[in-house]
């Protein structure tokens, strides 16, 4: 009975039921957190549909900030906003010179790339998170450097903080094709957190968040991470940062948006 029915991370599905049985007479809202379907076998098909499901839908909440719809209106709002409650106590933690790989090592990680051209720096990584295929996690342990740490575990809240807090990067070892039009909960706390994203550079540019971009796991070294040029460079992601948490992260900007929104709808 309700006038609005909200769907929050709507996936192919629901837009194929929407293309074939329509909304019911309901305003339906959705949020996303991917543009498309463009990589696979049946992307081209499942695009079509995923636009076909649009014509039901009222309005759409899109989680990233260059994502375009072709059929239904939409605005772009994070879903991750910047409490400073939560957050502020992340910027007095001194930074330690590691990078962090953090979350669940799922196949979406390109871990079997990211250890080995950290293994011929000299740079400390720790990759930390639940890894379901024991016998991946007991290969990267075989493969990795003196310099890289390897944790199977299931990270508590403050656990998770304190290692991506006292970081000096957080690396996203992610497919480009996919996360350059996907959202990343880790980057976004980065951001929070004052710590410099490392990801490829489509996947930064997609996400309008700056950071250390490459366009091959070959280009990651000892210069890249560490000295002067890096230091200064840092410098300057990090005030954007800044910018970014007072002005698109702002939980009261944040707030301001959905009420707008949702009083827009027709």
């Amino acid at each position: 009975d309700a006038d609005i029915i909200w769907f929050f991370n709507a996936e192919f599905y629901f837009f194929l039921y929407l293309a074939l049985f329509g909304s019911h007479g309901k305003r339906i809202v959705v949020t996303l957190f991917r543009d498309g379907y463009h990589h696979g076998a049946l992307s081209g098909i499942k695009q079509k549909i995923f636009e076909a499901g649009q014509k039901r839908i009222s309005g759409c909440i899109s989680a990233g900030p260059l994502f375009t719809f072709k059929n239904m209106p939409s605005v772009f709002i994070p879903d991750y906003m910047y409490d400073p409650d939560t957050y502020d106590r992340s910027l007095t933690e001194s930074k330690e010179d590691y990078a962090v790989c953090l979350g669940t090592m799922g196949d979406e990680k390109q871990l079997e790339e990211l250890i080995p051209a950290f293994s011929d720096i000299s740079y400390p990584l720790v990759v930390a998170g639940r890894f379901y295929d024991k016998e991946r996690y007991a290969r990267l342990c075989a493969a990795a450097g003196s310099n890289i740490e390897i944790r199977d575990t299931y990270l508590s809240d403050e656990e998770y903080m304190h290692l991506l807090c006292r970081a000096r990067y957080a690396v996203l070892p992610y497919l480009h094709e996919n996360y350059s039009a996907q959202t990343s909960g880790v980057m976004q706390e980065a951001v929070f957190a004052d710590t410099v994203v490392i990801t490829h550079e489509m996947i930064l540019k997609g996400n309008a968040i700056p950071g250390v971009g490459f366009k091959s796991y070959d280009d990651i070294s000892d210069d890249m991470l560490s000295g002067a040029k890096s230091a200064e460079r840092n410098r300057s992601i990090l005030k954007e940062y800044g910018r970014l948490r007072n002005d698109t992260y702002d939980k009261t900007g944040i707030k301001k948006k959905y009420r707008e929104f949702f009083e827009g709808l027709k």
